[in-house]
């Protein structure tokens, strides 16, 4: 009996020992294992992952770091930045992580000497790094505040990189056109650039310049190639109860509370030949828009009326369908009102104006302001340069 209990007592300590034994040497590997150095062998475009090596990207490309002992890693920096990543897309070889936009790069630093131009990976193994430069695109020009502002007006132009700009210019009709230096700026962030509009800007092209590219606007200033309306040379033929107003910005269509009845409209546009063969589902409605009060009340029933009429088959084809333009409802304005105190260049895709790809061979275009809301006499919004734009 004795020598059966030993023997079990024996048995037991025996596979305590070896299971202690077991959980101390796992540990050990796995210790070792988080603690061995991080590698990186190389970074791809995460779309193109056999593709050859990268050592440079744009901003908010996505990218994958290949490598060996990746695995936890704490920290990942571009620049000395501190890039978001998720452990989710952390494995053993491999890290696919947002090149950061907001990562220092040759725009947003004074001198190229505060770039480290390398990715940092941090596990708690160490660290290692591998040269990366974060490069940016040329300026891109997206649009402008008013297309048809007067000579001294405060003139935006909006767009994406508008780092260090050294050059913009603007049309005057010659083949220099004007220039306006980097020191003319009044502000620039990376979206909109402000400056104050010279004398002898004319129709044409916008052309932004930088040490990483140009870009040439693809809309004209002053464009009145397929003008309809602008109420100095090319006037509506229709029942206008608004009125005419001249001043620094030359004739425009105003109507208010009081002057609620009547629309302009234009019979004659659709015979005109530069309208012949356009496919007017890629085209635009463009015109500037300003209003002296906002409207704040989003749940009126005030809106513009913007229709074409095919005089031939009795089509209407009205703005999404229903010819009411109802700007105050828009995100922007939910808080604040509709309110545009300075004039607005208002593009709306002629896609808007559902089944219209061609010009019906007779009718007409109505702009008007409908159900002004009571108590609201004060409230006035003009129009001008009411134009297609291809």
């Amino acid at each position: 009996m004795t020598n059966k209990k030993y023997n079990k007592q024996v048995t037991s300590n025996y596979l305590g020992f070896i299971l202690f034994t077991f959980v101390i040497l796992t540990s050990c590997k796995n210790n070792n294992a988080v603690s061995l150095s991080p590698v990186i062998e190389k970074v791809t475009l995460y779309t193109l992952p056999g593709s050859n090596a990268i050592v440079e990207s744009y901003p908010d490309n996505l990218i994958l770091i290949t490598g060996k002992n990746l695995a936890g890693a704490t920290k990942v920096t571009f620049n000395g930045y501190s890039a978001q990543f998720s452990s989710v897309y952390n494995t053993e070889s491999n890290i696919i992580i947002n090149v950061p936009g907001k990562a220092p790069n040759a725009a947003t630093v004074d001198s190229p000497s505060e770039l480290t131009n390398e990715i940092v990976v941090f596990t708690e193994g160490g660290s290692v790094a591998t040269p990366f430069k974060i490069i940016l695109p040329p300026p891109t020009i997206t649009g402008v505040n008013n297309e048809f502002a007067p000579t001294g007006a405060e003139f935006h132009i909006y767009g994406n990189y508008l780092y260090k700009i050294d050059k913009i210019i603007l049309p005057d009709g010659t083949a220099n056109g004007i220039e306006i230096t980097k020191d003319q700026i009044v502000t620039v962030t990376s979206s909109d650039l402000k400056i104050t509009l010279p004398v002898g800007v004319k129709k044409g092209n916008i052309i932004l310049e930088n040490t990483f590219g140009k870009d040439t606007s693809n809309f004209a200033l002053k464009d009145d190639t397929y003008m309809l309306m602008d109420f100095d040379k090319v006037k509506p033929t229709g029942n206008i109860k608004g009125t005419y107003v001249l001043d620094a910005f030359g004739n425009y269509y105003y109507k208010n509370g009081i002057l609620d009845a009547g629309f302009a409209y234009r019979n004659d546009i659709m015979l005109r030949p530069e309208f012949k063969d356009k496919d007017f589902s890629k085209g635009y409605l463009k015109f500037e828009f300003k209003s002296t009060n906002p409207l704040l009340d989003p749940s009126n029933n005030c809106y513009v009326r913007l229709e074409f009429t095919s005089f031939a088959d009795a089509k209407l084809y009205g703005y999404n369908g229903n010819t009411q333009w109802r700007p105050y409802q828009m995100d922007a304005y939910a808080k604040t009102g509709f309110h545009e105190s300075e004039w607005k260049t208002i593009v709306i895709p002629m896609t808007k104006f559902p089944g219209m790809t061609t010009m019906p061979a007779f009718g007409r275009i109505v702009l008007d302001l409908v159900n002004i809301p009571a108590g609201q006499s004060e409230l006035s919004w003009s129009f001008d340069n009411v134009r297609f734009s291809f």
